[in-house]
């Protein structure tokens, strides 16, 4: 979630420079993760692009994370 708020809107969240360029573990647990924060109402998904639903938590989280 906070590699989402850092760009704004995600895309490509499963490829391998976006999993090097934040440091996250692998595809299958970046896949894990979506799953949840849209099954939450967390995140939004349009095509292949992904946001943060709620504006104020994503400023937040892409200035303090």
């Amino acid at each position: 979630m906070q590699a989402i708020a850092k760009e704004g809107i995600a895309k490509n969240i499963t490829a391998a420079k976006f999993i090097k360029k934040y440091n996250l573990t692998s595809a299958s647990s970046v896949q894990s993760a979506i799953k949840l924060l849209l099954k939450n109402d967390l995140i939004t998904q349009s095509d292949n692009n992904y946001r943060i639903q709620d504006f104020f938590l994503s400023e937040w989280m892409a200035t303090v994370f």
